[in-house]
C-alpha cells in the first residue's frame, strides 16, 4: 500500500479511532468514580489508601487517554490537509468524490445521489481517483504532511 492510500484510509478511520478513545476515557472515568463512591459507602477506612492509589492511577490513565485523543485529532487534521492537497491533483469530479468519501465520510450511495450518478459509476469514479492518487510518489505525499507527522505515532 502506498503512502497516499494509507493517508486516505487513516483519514477515513480517524473518527472511529477518536470515538473509541473517547469511550475508553469515559469508561476509565466511570470506573474511577464508582470505585471511590463504593469505598466511601462502605466506610472501610483500611481501603482508603488503596482508594487513593486507584484514584492516582486513574488520573494518570485519564491523562494518557486524553493525550492520545488530542494526538489523534491533530493527526486527523494533518491527514485532512494532505488529502486536500492530493485532491488538487485530480479532475474536479474525482476530487469531489474523494472529498465526500474520505473527508466528509459520506457513503458511495449518498454521493451517487448527490451527484446524480448511479452507484456503480460513482464507485468507478472513486476507483479511478484512487488509481491516480496512488501514482503520486510517496516522497511527494510525505511532503504534503506537516513536518513531524509520523504514521506510527498517530495510531491509537
Amino acid at each position: 500500500m502506498n503512502l497516499a492510500t494509507m493517508v486516505l484510509e487513516r483519514c477515513l478511520q480517524a473518527e472511529h479511532d477518536i470515538k473509541e478513545l473517547e469511550a475508553s476515557y469515559q469508561l476509565a472515568k466511570d470506573v474511577a468514580t464508582s470505585v471511590g463512591q463504593r469505598l466511601e459507602d462502605t466506610g472501610d477506612r483500611h481501603a482508603v489508601g488503596t482508594h487513593n492509589e486507584r484514584v492516582a492511577n486513574s488520573g494518570c490513565e485519564l491523562a494518557e487517554i486524553a493525550k492520545a485523543i488530542d494526538a489523534r485529532r491533530e493527526a486527523r487534521t494533518a491527514e485532512v490537509l494532505a488529502v486536500a492537497r492530493m485532491i488538487k491533483r485530480l479532475p474536479a469530479l474525482l476530487g469531489k468524490v474523494i472529498n465526500l468519501y474520505y473527508i466528509e465520510r459520506k457513503s458511495l450511495q449518498s454521493i451517487a445521489g448527490a451527484l446524480g450518478y448511479s452507484y456503480g459509476y460513482t464507485r468507478q469514479l472513486r476507483v479511478d481517483a484512487l488509481g491516480r492518487l496512488g501514482d503520486i510518489p510517496d516522497d511527494e505525499v510525505a511532503g504534503m504532511l506537516p513536518e513531524g507527522y509520523h504514521m506510527e505515532e498517530a495510531t491509537p
